[in-house]
């Protein structure tokens, strides 16, 4: 099975290293779907503001997690930087779309669209009944950033332990900032990372990568 990672933000970082600034402009849409009478939420209580406060808060988490990972050091003078949008359009680096389905699961990701079941009540960090929509969101956006998703450790990449977590404070938990490091590296080196095949016995052997993505495929 290949490595993930977001493609876009591992060539950003990379541009880093060569002493770079740069930014990553993340954009999001929190689909009407949330709003309507029929199809929507269940829980009175939250609000279409609430839910891009809980939107925008999540992607901030992951914005201030990687910029202070990928800031200026001795080694490397440039920086990364995010910027958060309420427009999703091609010039964006990534574009989120949050939105509700029927389905029975809480949560499903994927193709950079967030869906969260209506039929579950669903709540905003400030309220008590119903499942903390922010911890969700949270997980969700960071596997658009290429993040595994864990059944095993208490982290806020673990689906099963979401409900109860202080994500502010679990965003610094040393598993997900290894993996991190494992997808896009440290700052502490100035060669780029690129993901391919390294094995030269292979068919699809890549010279200029420099770590596997498991990707390596052979003849019979």
């Amino acid at each position: 099975m290949a490595i993930n990672y977001n493609s876009k933000l591992l060539d950003t970082i990379n541009k880093v290293r060569e002493g770079k600034d740069q930014s990553f402009t993340i954009g999001y849409n929190v689909s009407n779907s949330f709003f309507d009478s029929k199809s929507g939420i269940v829980n009175p209580n939250l609000s279409a503001e609430n839910i891009r406060e809980e939107a925008v808060k999540s992607i901030q988490v992951w914005a201030n997690t990687f910029s202070a990972m990928y800031a200026s050091n001795k080694k490397v003078k440039a920086s990364l930087s995010f910027k958060i949008v309420n427009t999703v359009d091609n010039k964006n680096d990534l574009n989120i779309q949050f939105t509700t389905s029927s389905s029975s699961e809480s949560l499903n990701v994927s193709n950079n669209i967030v869906k969260i079941s209506n039929k579950d009540v669903w709540r905003s960090s400030d309220k008590i009944i119903g499942k903390n929509i922010f911890n969700y969101f949270t997980h969700a956006v960071g596997r658009l950033l290429g993040l595994d998703a864990t059944k095993t450790s208490k982290s806020v990449m673990n689906l099963f332990s979401i409900r109860s977590l202080d994500v502010p404070n679990l965003i610094t938990n040393t598993k997900v900032i290894n993996n991190i490091k494992i997808k896009y590296g440290t700052l502490r080196y100035s060669y780029p990372i690129v993901f391919g095949c390294t094995d030269p016995k292979s068919n699809n052997y890549n010279p200029k990568a420099t770590r596997s993505d498991k990707s390596c495929v052979y003849k019979n």
